[in-house]
């Protein structure tokens, strides 16, 4: 479907600026393939119902620098010779293109709110243990406390460090549940059995 003839909606009320909508540019451009399974929703008239941020992605992603796309893409061949044919013909795939047209105004109103709003929350825990870091930054999740305050940093404004930090650690599967047990029979929570095993180790008191 040619680029021109899809619209932005001027009514969306969902906007992504500056570094979120980057990471946003760098997914799409990285991963085009979920746009199969997660297309742009348009109405009759071509205007856009639901991906109006996505759909901004891919315009800059089509008039963007090669070398700069290259950058993003970080080595993706397949990724790029896509970008390219789509540059060319100044289209998308007609699969990235989903059909709202039968949606009645007052459907409409709804879908447009309903798919901006975010419902439900992560596992933290299940996060930190299961994907790394720097892949979720990557594909624009912020993870509270993921930030690096490691000594590699030459100076930390603590000023600026969030309320509340998160502390993560790696373990094989079989030491996880054993540290977890051991915590919980500690303290009431994670955090609370650290700190009683470290005023222990200060105090040298046996637990």
């Amino acid at each position: 479907m040619k680029v021109s003839e899809i619209k932005l909606n001027p009514a969306n009320p969902r906007i992504i600026r500056d570094e979120k909508y980057r990471v946003l540019v760098r997914s799409v451009a990285q991963f085009p393939k979920m746009l199969d399974k997660r297309g742009i929703v348009v109405d009759r008239s071509k205007m856009i119902l639901g991906g109006n941020q996505r759909w901004r992605a891919i315009l800059d992603i089509l008039k963007m620098p090669e070398n700069e796309l290259l950058e993003i893409l970080q080595g993706r061949e397949p990724e790029f010779q896509l970008w390219e044919q789509l540059r060319e013909k100044k289209a998308v795939p007609d699969n990235w293109i989903v059909d709202g047209s039968d949606f009645t105004d007052d459907e409409i109103r709804r879908f447009v709110i309903a798919d901006n709003v975010e419902m439900g929350e992560h596992d933290w825990d299940m996060l930190a243990n299961q994907w790394d870091a720097d892949e979720l930054a990557n594909w624009g999740v912020y993870v509270p406390g993921f930030d690096d305050y490691s000594g590699k940093n030459k100076e930390i404004d603590t000023d600026a460090m969030a309320d509340e930090m998160i502390l993560s650690f790696k373990f094989q599967p079989e030491q996880y549940f054993e540290v977890k047990a051991a915590l919980e029979e500690i303290g009431e929570t994670p955090e609370a059995a650290l700190l009683t095993l470290l005023e222990n180790a200060r105090t040298q008191v046996p637990i």
